[in-house]
This record gives structure tokens, sequence and C-alpha cells, in this order.
């Protein structure tokens, strides 16, 4: 008779116990499937990044190969007048003082992550850091690029009557020449991209790294 209610404990023990453990299984579960997802989404994420990056760096570099022949021979034009280049190289110096060579980088994984929160899948603090303060390199090695536009869109409507009566090169180089002002765009312009090559530098060193430790992470997480 005394041993009925010991029993009837021992049994609610019991099964209030496997309640217990069950519960703790299944978050534990849970929390083992909620990570394993979060790291395979930081995965898909580290390779849309590493592909992103990749393009930007080449980009980057053509930009300053670019920026770098169109401030030479601005540079050139101003210092030497049109005797300093060949018949057949005028055509090249032309288009040179219309282009602006802007960058247009693949920014869609980073700042997508960054305003869905996303960008906390990145474990590594390091690397995150380094995505995070990329957009400003970025703005800094386009600030002079963008300040400069609105000019380069003055000479070529200063000259655009040129285009339209088919002009030659020559001619429209002694045109911009022979306009203290529109000389003053040409050598501001070869200046502009003299002045974002080191910026250009510390932008293309911040993409390798960012590269570097994205490469990092993905092999770790392989």
């Amino acid at each position: 008779m005394n041993n009925a209610p010991m029993g009837r404990a021992r049994r609610a023990a019991s099964e209030f116990f496997v309640i217990v453990v069950g519960v703790l299984v299944a978050l534990w579960i849970d929390a083992g499937w909620g990570w394993l997802e979060d790291r395979g989404d930081e995965r898909a994420l580290l390779r849309d990044l590493q592909a992103d990056f990749e393009v930007n760096l080449d980009e980057i570099r053509t930009a300053a190969v670019r920026r770098a022949t169109t401030s030479n021979l601005g540079s050139r034009l101003v210092r030497d007048g049109i005797s300093g280049f060949s018949p057949d190289s005028l055509d090249a110096v032309v288009m040179s003082v219309y282009q602006v060579w802007t960058l247009n980088p693949r920014m869609g994984a980073l700042e997508s992550s960054i305003s869905a929160g996303r960008i906390d899948l990145i474990r590594n603090d390091e690397l995150r850091s380094a995505l995070t303060s990329w957009a400003g390199y970025f703005e800094d090695a386009e600030e002079e690029t963008r300040l400069m536009m609105p000019h380069v869109v003055d000479l070529y409507v200063a000259t655009s009557s040129s285009f339209l009566r088919n002009a030659s090169s020559q001619e429209m180089l002694e045109l911009m020449l022979n306009d203290p002002e529109l000389t003053g765009v040409i050598a501001m312009v070869a200046s502009a991209y003299g002045n974002t090559a080191a910026e250009l530098e510390d932008l293309a060193h911040q993409t390798q790294r960012v590269l570097g430790l994205l490469e990092a992470e993905l092999a770790g997480a392989s």
C-alpha cells in the first residue's frame, strides 16, 4: 500500500524527465539545423562576394591604365600642342579628351547583404570590416572624376558644332587649344586623373585584401 504513491511519483518523475530531455533534444536539433543553414548561407554569400570583387579588381586595373593614358595625353596636349603628336594619333587624342573613365563596380552582393543585415553571417571580423569600409575607398577614387564630368560635358557642347560639320581631329584640337577656357578643361581633366592614381591604387589594394580574406574563408569552410 505504501509503495503505490512512491511508484506513481517515480513514474511522474520519469515522464517529466523524458519530456525535458525531449524538449532539450528538439532545441538542440533546431539550433544545430539553424547553425548549418547559417553556414550554408555564409558560404553562398562569400562566393557571391568573391565573384563581384574579382570583376571589380579587373575594372579598377583597367580604369587605372585608361586614366593614366588620358592624363598623359592631356598633359602633353596642353604643354606641347598638336605638334607633340603624330598626325595619325590625333583621333585617339580627341577621343581621350572626351572620355570620362568612371568606375561601375559590381556591388549587388555587398549592398544587399548590408541592407538586409546578412553581412552578420560572416563570422570573420576582419573580413566583415574590410567589406563595410570598401565603399569609402571607392568614393575616394571616384570623387574627382565625378566633379569633372560637368566640365567635360561643357567641352563637348562647346565643340559639338565641329562634330556636326565633320571637322578633322586636328581642327577640333586647334579649336580647343585656341580657347583658354577649353584648354583649361583639358588641363583640369589631365590633373584630376593624375590625382586619382593614388586613390585607385588604394582601392585596388583594398580589393585585393578583401579577395584574399574571402579566399581564406572559403578554403576554411570547404
